[in-house]
């Protein structure tokens, strides 16, 4: 059986394709799968479980992951779900393919390799094949000769691409698994296993399983990156108070006194590790401190000369995200600002001349050279199911991968054709802990990602980003109504990130903190408006007063507190000295954060006297977010990535804290404790191959 047939539809089984009206399209390998086990199995109900079972074979999905897939499904039929030909949902039960195909093998209706040409419905004789056939090899020589005649003139050939690869997992281990490098001989994966307690580097034989393991206490591995003779290992280790970049030869992996330290780096910095091709330099990329880009470094490894690379120089993120070419020729960086925005550089090694090749609407969270060294694999944008192909100019070429859960962490397999990367899912859901009676209630939760929980003092209102719709959305719920479904209140057809939302003190207006964007949403009348603060760093965002904000921002380098006047739209600086703070309206008081060692003052206004707290917290933004809080009963912040601490105004407050409680993913209100928990977290390194 070649084809599956039903009226101007066939299924094409050998290549796993849909032709439609004699229209050729192309379906990512899930998309195909499921529209192939629909067809197969028709005029019966099936169930998401067993689609689960059949189609996605043990691999841990979301029904959102399922529905998404199905979404694809009906945009191939041309299918309408409220007024369906093919797919029928039956409620609480599944679907039904209540489309007829029949099995044949014979030669199908004429097919149209474009999705822009005119349909063609009628049936071809055999003759007329033979006829066109001869036609069309006369044409297909003389556009060989004129192909010819043009790269003989233009000799740079187009990109290689990569379209619509299948997967299958490399590790299924429970944790979360991460920046998988595979070795250049193909024989050795490394990659981190990262679980609450403990993070692990993992060097596996990937035909044995037999693996090495590194564990220090306290310590956190990333970037492992192999030298092109697969003998030796550079990588990230983070402890509480340092950052180093470190190169050993495998035998020597478990001795840390046989490690040579190549570098240090910032104790916030992410880099990214690539070996030249002689392997005789080690490219890096770091940031001193949150206040400061990144930069792109080499390191002689013979001399240990330490020097930086040609770059754009940049404030906010700086160079983010970097690589080298398969050819060693070109690094390609994306350099970022303040916006959700991306600028692509290359940089020929040779000359150092720097070429600005693209400048894009949204924040490309990494990006590596495609085999071909022309151009560039990286996740799609945010949140990221796809890795695409694209041009250096950031025009896409294909969909390389089309995944049911997220993907990052692309990195190239040395055999000129594949990739390895993360294939991830989370899951955070809020509740409500009650200050009358301290019972629990869950709220109107999905089975994605709902987190960023706030709620006002003086309504039942409360608001949260859930990736409910695919993309980051900010909705707003009644805790009253726990389960009833919430309101969005930003538009779907953007996707970026946010970082925190907090309600005005009247509960009237809703703040929320997007890519170094404040928008400010009307409870009543559920408008949402950007205000004008682009282009510049936004974190710990709050109220000051109904008509006036308090964030951080840097000027100089430096973190600093400015307040925003929604009448006037004009921002002025406030306590040089200190790199955030609030307002309490409890006190007629600003507690302020010291930028060096995250102590906190308060600033009394009626007496302009600032005295020290004895409390400190975090001498950074985490995630962009301020997590000091004044609350009825006291000041509550993060002291690190693992606790936060509280400070009692009286001697007889007192705060009981909800169990399982994420550490900064939290907000304390006259209701209660609104906060997230971690559900679920899987990580799984994953590798392309071919279809057969």
């Amino acid at each position: 059986m070649r084809y599956l047939r039903f009226e101007h539809l066939i299924i094409d089984t050998h290549n796993q394709l849909l032709i439609r009206n004699g229209i050729s399209v192309t379906l990512a390998p899930k998309v195909y799968d499921l529209l192939y086990y629909l067809a197969r199995n028709q005029q019966r109900v099936i169930s998401k479980d067993e689609l689960m079972d059949a189609v996605w074979q043990g691999t841990l999905v979301t029904d959102n992951a399922i529905s998404r897939t199905l979404v694809k499904v009906r945009k191939a039929l041309g299918d309408d779900p409220k007024s369906p030909n093919f797919i029928l949902t039956v409620p609480r039960k599944g679907y039904r393919m209540i489309s007829a195909f029949e099995e044949t093998d014979q030669i199908p209706v004429q097919i149209t390799n474009t999705d822009n040409a005119a349909p063609v419905n009628h049936q071809l004789t055999l003759s007329a094949v033979r006829i066109k056939r001869t036609i069309l090899s006369a044409i297909a020589l003389s556009a060989a000769t004129f192909i010819a005649g043009v790269f003989l003139y233009y000799p740079y050939s187009s990109p290689e691409l990569s379209m619509n690869k299948q997967v299958k997992p490399f590790t299924r281990a429970q944790g979360e698994e991460l920046y998988p490098r595979l070795s250049p001989d193909l024989k050795t994966l490394a990659y981190v296993k990262k679980t609450k307690q403990l993070s692990t580097l993992i060097i596996e034989n990937v035909s044995t399983h037999t693996q090495q393991q590194l564990s220090i206490p306290l310590a956190r591995f990333s970037r492992p990156s192999w030298s092109p003779d697969s003998e030796q290992l550079a990588f990230v280790m983070h402890t509480p108070q340092t950052c180093g970049i470190y190169l050993t030869r495998l035998a020597h992996l478990r001795t840390q006194s046989r490690w040579q330290k190549l570098s240090t780096c910032g104790s916030k910095s992410e880099p990214a590790l690539v070996f030249s091709k002689d392997g005789k330099k080690l490219y890096f990329n770091d940031r001193t401190s949150e206040e400061f880009g990144y930069q792109v470094f080499q390191i002689d490894l013979t001399q240990g000369h330490k020097s930086i690379v040609n770059q754009p120089i940049t404030n906010g993120r700086g160079n983010y995200a970097f690589d080298l070419s398969p050819d060693g020729r070109s690094l390609v960086m994306l350099n970022s600002e303040f916006g959700p925005k991306t600028r692509i550089y290359t940089l020929d090694l040779a000359s150092s001349k720097l070429t600005q090749t693209a400048q894009l609407d949204y924040l490309m969270r990494s990006a590596i050279w495609h085999h071909d060294s022309r151009s560039l694999i990286h996740p799609a944008p945010h949140p990221a199911y796809e890795l695409w192909q694209s041009t250096v100019q950031g025009d896409k070429l294909a969909t390389v991968i089309s995944n049911t859960a997220r993907v990052k962490h692309p990195a190239r397999i040395n055999n000129g054709t594949d990739f390895t990367f993360v294939s991830y899912l989370l899951d955070r859901d809020i509740y409500l802990q009650r200050s009358k009676d301290n019972e629990v209630q869950p709220l109107a939760n999905s089975s994605v990602m709902d987190y960023l929980p706030t709620m006002t003092d003086t309504s039942s209102h409360y608001a949260f980003v859930s990736k409910r719709s695919t993309h980051a959305q900010v909705y707003l719920g009644d805790i009253t109504q726990p389960q009833a479904e919430p309101v969005q209140l930003t538009s779907s057809k953007t996707s970026g990130r946010f970082y925190q939302l907090v309600f005005s003190p009247d509960g009237n207006r809703l703040l929320s903190l997007g890519d170094n964007q404040l928008l400010i949403t009307n409870i009543t009348t559920l408008k949402t408006d950007s205000l004008p603060v682009t282009d510049m760093a936004i974190r710990g965002a709050s109220w000051q007063s109904n008509n006036q904000l308090l964030f951080s921002t840097t000027r100089n380098n430096r973190w600093r507190l400015v307040r925003f006047d929604l009448t006037t739209l004009e921002a002025e600086l406030i306590f040089p000295d200190f790199m955030g703070g609030i307002y309490s309206k409890h006190d007629d008081a600003f507690y302020l954060l010291h930028r060096k060692t995250g102590q906190v003052f308060k600033h009394t206004e009626s007496t302009s006297e600032t005295v020290a707290l004895p409390l400190y917290c975090t001498t950074y933004l985490p995630n962009r977010m301020l997590t000091l809080q004044r609350g009825k009963h006291g000041l509550h912040c993060s002291k690190d990535d693992q606790s936060h601490v509280y400070l009692p105004i009286t001697s007889t407050d007192k705060v009981t804290w909800p169990q399982h409680i994420d550490n900064a993913d939290y907000q304390l209100s006259a209701h209660g404790i609104i906060y997230t928990r971690l559900q679920r977290t899987t990580a799984d390194v994953m590798r392309t191959q071919n279809i057969q």
